[in-house]
């Protein structure tokens, strides 16, 4: 089939196919249209390379050829390729894509091998590698070669080379990779090398391209879907679209009858608006945050209200292009009682709303100096605002969980402009570890903290000052506390474990002290004897050794 013949039967196709391919995007949008054919290439840029420099029109009675059937001189391979590229740049974020081609050969049983469709960003002239290279990487026989960068590929093969599941395959390909390997479209139906008529309908919206595959024949269609950030990988937002072919050893007739790309522009479609933190205490400052749907080519600008007369905010926030997120500054005043609205976020006549709540100066964080500590010790409670106290002193109600433990004074006053004071803790006896809950409120807020109170330890008991004793003998012994014990006074054991050694069975010590003494009298012994005296608290023991010698 010469290529006019070939172009009349695709141009009866074509009036049909692309009338119903619902293809028509925004008006401003970038647009390609072929779809009624390809009367000339004049904003397409053609390159050309082969063996023996064999040239061939790109558009031959209305569709355009990506490689021909021509042999090179003497019957050597014509090793073609070519890139067929628009010459402008389009927006490549989101847009819709639809061609109808067709590959045949005076020897099918040879066709071989191949185009794609490529977005790239190295220039209108870029071309790579012939054979199973595609016009868009090296050649796969050859491992190395002229390829395309900064780009993505999708190829329509008919020649298995290297890794490709069959003759009919498909495959998405970045940055000039060699095109090998992919999706083997022939159990699916789809047969490249039948010689019919196939359309391929495009769409992306980053990150998501599908690529639908119909044979206009049988009518079979099959879909292929990738995840592919097509703007990072290029480079930009907008880039070079267009087909690379490419034929080895074999030849094949190549066209693509019908074409139209139509960039979708991006609508600015805010996903959210928010504040954080939404509630601020007044003279502090929160974030504004607006976020949305895809980033767009151009800085998208919002006009910003504030319906809450505590909190101001700038007039306007721009999100740059290519990015999908802005933040901006709200600045509060103080407040006496809570102030709730909203900032507006506002461009033509879509609104977003986001709350913020002004609230009086509260408590950020309420401490004490030690959370574990001996009964009858003091400890010291500070209180931190979350900024300084405003429009005047702000007094802080205080209150113990266990009062008869841990105590502390009803309230503390933190002076205007200050953010922090420190209020006593005191502690009384226990008979075991026992947690207190100490919590401060002031204007809404409400902190808390733990203060454990645990009884008194003994530290060291002591025989007067002796390490052995005669029968007979009585000294003094003493017993020594961790910490001054607490009012009323304490109250510690003691024991001998032999009955040569005689110790009170209990010594008091007052309010206050840390030190007692006690009797210690040592009886008679047939043979020298080591005796062991014991001083217990309700949490611990402490011991001391005497000899006694008959």
């Amino acid at each position: 089939m010469n290529i006019k013949t070939l172009a009349n039967s695709l141009h009866r196709t074509v009036g049909i196919v692309f009338a119903a391919a619902c293809l028509a995007g925004a008006s401003n949008a970038d647009l390609i249209d072929y779809s009624n054919g390809f009367p000339n290439a004049a904003s397409i840029t053609t390159t050309h390379g082969s063996n023996g420099n064999i040239q061939w029109q790109p558009v031959q009675n209305g569709v355009l050829v990506i490689t021909d059937e021509q042999r090179a001189p003497g019957g050597g391979s014509p090793m073609e390729r070519s890139a067929n590229f628009a010459s402008t740049p389009v927006n490549v974020q989101k847009f819709t894509n639809a061609f109808t081609f067709h590959m045949t050969s005076t020897a099918m049983a040879t066709l071989a091998d191949g185009f794609t469709f490529t977005f790239q960003n190295a220039g209108p002239n870029a071309l790579g590698g012939p054979g199973g290279g595609l016009g868009y990487g090296p050649d796969p026989s050859v491992g190395t070669g002229p390829s395309i960068g900064r780009s993505v590929a999708v190829k329509f093969d008919v020649w298995r080379n290297g890794i490709d599941p069959s003759r009919s395959c498909t495959g998405i390909y970045v940055n000039g990779a060699v095109p090998v390997g992919g999706k083997d479209l022939a159990p699916l139906g789809i047969n490249l090398l039948s010689g019919h008529t196939f359309r391929a309908d495009m769409t992306y919206t980053n990150p998501t391209l599908t690529v639908q595959l119909t044979d206009l024949v049988t009518s079979v269609t099959n879909t292929q879907t990738y995840t592919i950030d097509i703007p990072t990988v290029v480079g930009g937002p907008t880039a070079y679209v267009g087909f690379t072919g490419g034929t080895g050893a074999h030849t094949a007739l190549q066209v693509v009858s019908a074409w139209r790309y139509q960039s979708i522009p991006l609508v600015p479609t805010v996903t959210s608006f928010t504040v954080n933190p939404v509630a601020v205490p007044g003279g502090q400052t929160t974030t504004g945050t607006i976020t949305l749907l895809e980033a767009m080519p151009q800085a998208t600008v919002y006009t910003l209200t504030s319906l809450n007369s505590a909190a101001a905010a700038p007039a306007t926030v721009t999100v740059p292009a290519g990015a999908t997120s802005a933040s901006f500054a709200v600045s509060t005043a103080v407040v006496a009682t809570n102030v709730t609205g909203s900032i507006v976020a506002s461009r033509g006549s879509t609104t977003s709303r986001a709350p913020v709540t002004v609230a009086p100066v509260g408590i950020n964080v309420v401490t004490v100096s030690v959370n574990y500590l001996p009964e009858g010790q003091g400890a010291t409670g500070s209180i931190t605002l979350q900024a300084p106290a405003a429009p005047g002193d702000i007094t802080v109600n205080l209150v113990s969980a266990v009062p008869g433990v841990a105590s502390v004074p009803s309230s503390v006053t933190i002076p205007r402009g200050e953010t922090t004071a420190q209020f006593p803790i005191g502690t009384s006896h226990v008979d075991v570890n026992t947690p207190c809950l100490i919590t401060a409120t002031a204007n809404g807020t409400r902190r808390t903290t733990t203060l454990t109170v645990r009884p008194l330890r003994v530290n060291v008991v002591t025989l007067g000052g002796v390490a052995t004793a005669k029968s007979g003998w009585s000294g003094t012994g003493t017993l020594s506390l961790e910490a001054p014990a607490p009012a009323g006074g304490i109250t510690m054991n003691l024991s001998s474990n032999y009955a040569a050694v005689q110790v009170p069975a209990t010594v008091v010590f007052p309010a206050g002290s840390t030190t007692a003494t006690f009797p210690v009298t040592a009886g008679s012994v047939s043979a020298k004897t080591l005796v062991t005296v014991a001083a217990s608290s309700r949490v611990n023991n402490v011991y001391a050794k005497v000899t006694v010698e008959p």
